[in-house]
Order: C-alpha cells, then sequence, then structure tokens
C-alpha cells in the first residue's frame, strides 16, 4: 500500500509491478488500488487486487483472518452481477506529509440525510457513492472526520462536506473560517430539513451540485459561494448500451411514483396504459434510493419483482426500443435527475422531460432525446412513434455517443478541475 501510494500520488511515470504484472494508471483508475481491509495478510492484498485488475479469479488459498473475505471478493471478479466489487478506493484513506497531492478533509457524519460517514464504507449498488470515492482517491488523500473539534485545520487543503440541512452539524466551523480553509459543500435535496441555514452558516466557497437551476432557484447562495455543476452520470464502468434493432420491450416507463414529487408520472402511465395492446409497455418504478441499502447482486427478485442496479439497470433499460421517463412537479421539476443520464447511455430511445441544465451539457431534442412534451396527452403521436422504431435509432446512437464522449470527462477530468481550483494549483494534477 505504502509503495502504491507513492506511485500514485507522487505521480512517478511508467507502470506499477504486482507480481510480475505490469499494471498501468488507466487500469488504476478504472478498478482502483490494494484493499485496507488486507493490510495485514500480502497474500490476500495481492491476490484481490489482482483479480480485480485483471477481472478473473486469482484467489491463493491460504489460512488467515481474512482469507475468507478475500475469496469470496476474488471469485466475484469477472461476474457482472457483482460490478460494485470490481473497484476499490480506499486507498485514498490516510495523510502522509511525504505524498504531493492535496489533503482533504471529509468532514461526513452519522445521520438521517446524506449519511457518508457510514455510507462512504460500504459496498452498496449506490453509483453516486461509488464516483464520489472515486474521485476523491483519483485526486486527493483523505482524513474522514465526524466534527472538526480538535483538529487543526491549517493540516489540511480543504474540507468536503455535504449539506444535509441541520445547522448542528456545522456550527463549529465558521470560528474556524478565519484560518481560511476552502469548504467544497456537495448539495443534493431541497426540502424539509434547513439547507438555506447551513449556507448561511458555513458559507461554502464552491457548492457542488446536480441541480444548479434548482439550487440558484430556491436558495439564497451567499456572496463568495460559487456554484459548480456535478453531473451524476453512472460513468462508462457502470453504461452497458443496447443498440439492437431486436428488443423484447417497445416502451419502458422508469422513475418512482410514491410521493408528491411525482403524481405526473401517475398521470403519465395513465395515458400510457391507454395505449393499443399491439405495444408491449413496461412499467418499472422501484425507488432508485434503494440502491444505497443493497449490497447483494445487482439483479435480484425482491418483494416478488426483478430489480436491477448498476450496469444491469443500464442492460434493463436498453432492452426497450423507447424508454420514458416522467417528470417531476413544482419544486423539483427542474431537477436533473441520475435516470437523465442513464437513459441517454442505454441504447433506447429517450423520451425526457425537459429541464433547464440541458443548456450545461448540450442536449439537444430530436438529437439526443425526444422531448415528452411531444407525446404528453396524445397517445396518437406516441403510437406512431412506436411503430417507426427505425425513423428514431439515430437519436439513441447519438445519445450514446454524447454519454461516451462526456461522461468521464465531466465526472473525472471536471472534478480534477474542481480540486485544482479549491487548491490554488498548489499540486500537479494526477497522470491519466
Amino acid at each position: 500500500m505504502k509503495a502504491f501510494r507513492e506511485f500514485w500520488y507522487n505521480n512517478v511515470p511508467g507502470t506499477f509491478d504486482v507480481a510480475g504484472h505490469a499494471i498501468t494508471r488507466g487500469q488504476i483508475h478504472t478498478y482502483g488500488g490494494p484493499a485496507t481491509l488486507f493490510a495485514q495478510c500480502n497474500v490476500c492484498e495481492e491476490a484481490e487486487w489482482l483479480s480485480r485488475l485483471l477481472q478473473k479469479n486469482l484467489f491463493r488459498p491460504h489460512t488467515c483472518p481474512t482469507s475468507n473475505t478475500c475469496r469470496t471478493l476474488c471469485g466475484r471478479q469477472g461476474d457482472d452481477l457483482w460490478t460494485h466489487y470490481h473497484q476499490n478506493f480506499w486507498y485514498s484513506v490516510g495523510i502522509d506529509e511525504t505524498l504531493d497531492a492535496p489533503k482533504c478533509l471529509c468532514l461526513f457524519r452519522k445521520e438521517r440525510k446524506g449519511n457518508l460517514l457510514v455510507r462512504f464504507g460500504r459496498w452498496e449498488c449506490d453509483s453516486a457513492l461509488i464516483n464520489v470515492r472515486r474521485q476523491l482517491a483519483q485526486t486527493c488523500q483523505l482524513k474522514i472526520v465526524s466534527s472538526v473539534k480538535n483538529i487543526n485545520l491549517q493540516d489540511y487543503d480543504f474540507i468536503y462536506t455535504m449539506n444535509s440541512g441541520v445547522v448542528g452539524n456545522f456550527v463549529e466551523i465558521p470560528e474556524e473560517r478565519k484560518k481560511r480553509i476552502p469548504i467544497v459543500m456537495y448539495a443534493h435535496d431541497m426540502w424539509k430539513f434547513d439547507y438555506q441555514g447551513v449556507l448561511d452558516c458555513v458559507r461554502p466557497d464552491i457548492l457542488l451540485t446536480p441541480f444548479p437551476t434548482s439550487w440558484r432557484k430556491n436558495f439564497k447562495i451567499p456572496a463568495g459561494t460559487k456554484l459548480w455543476f456535478y453531473p451524476l452520470f453512472a460513468t462508462r464502468f457502470f453504461t452497458r448500451p443496447n443498440l439492437s434493432t431486436r428488443k423484447e420491450i417497445d416502451l419502458l416507463s422508469i422513475g418512482n411514483v410514491k410521493g408528491k414529487f411525482y403524481t405526473a408520472r401517475v398521470v403519465l402511465d395513465k395515458q400510457l396504459r391507454r395505449l393499443p395492446k399491439k405495444f408491449k409497455v413496461v412499467y418499472s418504478h422501484n425507488v432508485g434510493c434503494r440502491r444505497a441499502k443493497w449490497n447483494g447482486p445487482a439483479s435480484s427478485i425482491q418483494g416478488g419483482m426483478p430489480v436491477h442496479y448498476l450496469n444491469k439497470w443500464s442492460e434493463f433499460l436498453g432492452s426497450a426500443h423507447f424508454v420514458v421517463f416522467g417528470p417531476c412537479i413544482e419544486g423539483a421539476k427542474d431537477m436533473l435527475l441520475m435516470k437523465y443520464y442513464e437513459c441517454l447511455g442505454s441504447g433506447a430511445v429517450p423520451i425526457l422531460p425537459v429541464v433547464p441544465d440541458f443548456k450545461r451539457l448540450g442536449l439537444q431534442p430530436m438529437v439526443h432525446y425526444i422531448p415528452l412534451s411531444r407525446v404528453w396527452g396524445d397517445n396518437g403521436v406516441l403510437s406512431k412513434i412506436l411503430s417507426r422504431q427505425q425513423d428514431y435509432r439515430h437519436i439513441a446512437k447519438a445519445a450514446v455517443k454524447w454519454y461516451f464522449d462526456n461522461a468521464d470527462e465531466l465526472m473525472f477530468r471536471r472534478f480534477d478541475d474542481l480540486i485544482q481550483t479549491v487548491t490554488g494549483g498548489r499540486y500537479p494534477r494526477r497522470l491519466y
């Protein structure tokens, strides 16, 4: 681990040798570094990491306290049901002053909303947390704390935290701000809690959010806080586009329909159920946030229903000729949610409600997606579209190309830009 961290964070050129295998930086960017849980056994550490890097089971039978865990993890490599175990970026945890890389203090609370302190160290089917771990590891070394009390903030280059709407979590920070440690604050949900109070208390240097239009509309952003767009791609690693002309499903309707923000999707489904019976329409309305509590296989039967996550969710979306994602109502209607990106990368033709932040991404109607407004309340128009699948395949192709041209660039290169900005360019970028 020590040798690897010196190689990675000090930008040592060339490859990293593991048991005669020359490991490239590209492999490390994709699959991560050695796993910290095997720090006490070199056999486990080497076998699990190589299994992950090469996507094959290279477990070496032996006896130690972690050998059973290692055997399980090695056995899951190369299996598309377990892709959330194919990456490991916890090598970032630990500060070494000799390394030429930013030192990030992660302020994560164990709390009802966000709960990054617990979620950061788990293996759930949660692409958002997987990508946060990957982004931070590829750019920074980390110390994770639940409080900044008794922490010398001058030992760190910036704080990374989340606006979970609880002011009491942050009251200790303003007194320390005179030392001017920059704060990057991730912002997601916007209701039920005191998100404005947190903004006023912390006054972050950067507000990192997937929903810049919504946050600007619903809150007063403090003077001096820079709003930074953070798109929620699943990344190329978990995306499996299907551009085949032969598919089982004509139209797939997705998105949570439970709760006050999603009543418009219920209206949409009522419309879809009146389509001619010749069209095969499938409804998938599982609550997406449950992925943050599931560490089993990416496809499974839960409550008697099939549930898909990560790459298996992407495959499921791509099994349809068209996929429609219904709108939210006022208060959430402008949110550029994760499912938008997942639809665009799937290989199905996306039928999507337009949100203002499409302009930030260069997404164009009838080029990358069909606007939902064209078919809303009009099954005649929708039936004609569903009957002429070949006439819309160019949209699916353009959407997939856009996704693969932009996903990793915006998720990782752009995050590197963020770290360069917040640290004033004091450290070199990691080599690719």
